[in-house]
């Protein structure tokens, strides 16, 4: 028995745990969820709040290493987890912004090389 969790049922590939940060009121079912579903074998996660229960399908019976995860993990984990995501988040959403910036500038650029300056006013009145 373990401290943070404890394993209250197994199968082959599936286990359910009693898992003592599932009590702090904090914490974000789905964070929680996404965080386990990007470890490379985990296949699904399903958690019950009101039981602090999570339980795990795995893709392969790898439940050792899980163990090993779920007895480091904290708040404070889950915590950078969430501003690593939101930074890739806010990466991804800079880069859709360059790129519409971007695709705009080359649209402008042909039609200064085209000489079509009407074009272009009526482009940036459009834009603004």
């Amino acid at each position: 028995m373990h401290k943070k969790f404890i394993k209250v049922h197994q199968t082959t590939f599936r286990a359910r745990y009693k898992l003592e940060l599932l009590k702090n009121e904090f914490i974000d079912e789905d964070i929680l969820k996404d965080y386990f579903l990007e470890l490379d074998f985990v296949k699904s996660v399903r958690i019950n709040k009101k039981a602090y229960s999570i339980i795990f399908e795995l893709k392969q019976t790898d439940f050792s290493r899980l163990e090993k995860i779920l007895e480091k993990l904290n708040l404070d984990t889950l915590l950078k987890y969430c501003e690593k995501k939101e930074t890739t988040l806010a990466l991804e959403k800079t880069d859709e912004l360059n790129r519409s910036w971007n695709n705009t500038y080359k649209f402008l650029s042909c039609l200064v090389k085209n000489e079509k300056l009407s074009e272009i006013n009526s482009s940036i009145a459009r834009i603004l």
